[in-house]
């Protein structure tokens, strides 16, 4: 078990989203560039999702492009506030980052308005 934080972080969610044949995400929100996340994963047997789009906190466009594709399920729950990844093998992440450029870190440490961990 290791202890995730900054950048750590989501270099550990983009190895478990690229290199795990089946892929299950508890995340309650979704932002802006999470999508290009999942591009490497043409050809995984299955990506299965679960969101909160009930808050109004997931970008519609993220959500419409990763239901777009024929090997996701994407599902949502109203009262979801979890960040879980679950790959193959017993790989997981526990933590509290949204997947979105803040909680990720996806445009650097000038985008980051919290720390979080995983």
């Amino acid at each position: 078990m290791k202890f995730l934080h900054g950048k750590g972080y989501l270099d550990q969610v983009t190895e478990i989203i690229e290199s795990h044949q089946d892929l299950s995400a508890a995340v309650a929100f979704w932002g802006s560039g999470v999508e290009l996340l999942f591009r490497k994963r043409k050809g995984k047997a299955r990506t299965r999702l679960l969101c909160n789009l009930g808050s109004g906190c997931c970008n519609p466009t993220v959500i419409r492009e990763l239901l777009s594709r024929p090997d996701f399920e994407v599902r949502q729950l109203t009262d979801l506030h979890a960040k879980v990844v679950l790959g193959d093998e017993n790989h997981i992440i526990l933590g509290s980052a949204n997947f979105s450029a803040n909680g990720l870190s996806l445009e650097g440490s000038e985008a980051t308005a919290w720390e979080e961990a995983g």
